[in-house]
């Protein structure tokens, strides 16, 4: 049975209308929902979480429909790291905002400073357990965000534009980070995006567009459809790019290749150097 599962979903407002949408989710997987600005990924992610009401269709969350009876105990199984941190910290300095869910949970004391104690390891930010959030960096502000949700032990991370207001090493440090949480937490994450280049580890690719989906398949099936991804607004990921430049000038053998770490890439031309 999908972790989540989308039958026939539309919601309209103004002049916007997403769906109709079916969609079917695994658990433990990396789902990424990429699409330019205005496309509805923010609009499903609120709906999935239950934060607005479908007007037609359905949606369940591992095994209950988002109505107003189960939405509570949905969004107990469901955190979410939104693109502005600042928004989200209510605690005076780091662990009390990291144990702040834990509170409205009724969590045992004892449970609570353990937990606390262990999502702040994880992400790397145990030593600033004592400082306001607002005086840290936009990666650590985003890391004790994540440090709060990790807390709960939720099944579903939802990153909603997670990590559009960092640079780009904060961008990459930040994705790795939830990859390596992920394995060791075995949540499934949905990362709302815009910029093609996360999406490359990811297990299925949802292109949306005007509220529809266009495309939808693993990284490598999306990306080979590059006409239709220019046609919708989007860019191809930075190694897909260097393989047609590679290909324009006389290295064969790479456009098909499967390669999307850039790290994997260097080695391989390394290797074809080395080769001829």
């Amino acid at each position: 049975m999908p972790l989540i599962q989308i039958q026939d979903l539309t919601y309209e407002y103004d002049d916007f209308k997403l769906g109709p949408l079916n969609l079917e989710l695994d658990k433990d997987q990396w789902i990424s929902i990429i699409g330019r600005n205005g496309s509805g990924k923010s609009t499903l992610a609120r709906l999935i979480d239950g934060l607005i009401e479908a007007q037609s269709g359905t949606i369940t969350v591992n095994g209950l429909e988002v109505n107003e009876q189960n939405v509570w105990q949905i969004r107990s199984q469901i955190g979410v790291v939104f693109q502005n941190p600042d928004n989200q910290f209510v605690g005076a300095n780091v662990e009390d905002d990291v144990a702040f869910g834990l509170e409205n949970r009724q969590i045992s004391h004892e449970e609570m400073v353990k937990r606390v104690n262990e999502s702040l390891e994880a992400v790397g930010m145990a030593e600033f357990a004592k400082h306001e959030p607002s005086k840290l960096s936009g990666g650590q502000k985003q890391r004790v965000a994540i440090a709060g949700i990790l807390a709960i032990r939720p099944q579903i991370i939802i990153l909603d534009e997670a990590t559009s207001m960092l640079d780009p090493e904060g961008r990459r440090d930040l994705i790795q980070l939830i990859r390596h949480l992920k394995d060791r937490f075995h949540f499934t994450v949905i990362a709302i995006t815009h910029d093609i280049d996360e999406t490359v580890f990811s297990d299925q690719v949802i292109v949306l567009d005007q509220g529809k989906i266009r495309m939808q398949g693993c990284p490598v099936e999306v990306y080979h459809n590059r006409d239709q991804l220019m046609d919708l607004g989007l860019d191809l990921p930075f190694v897909e790019k260097l393989k047609l430049k590679l290909q324009e000038n006389g290295l064969a053998g790479l456009t098909d290749d499967e390669t999307l770490d850039e790290k994997e890439m260097v080695a391989k031309l390394w290797q074809l150097n080395s080769n001829m």
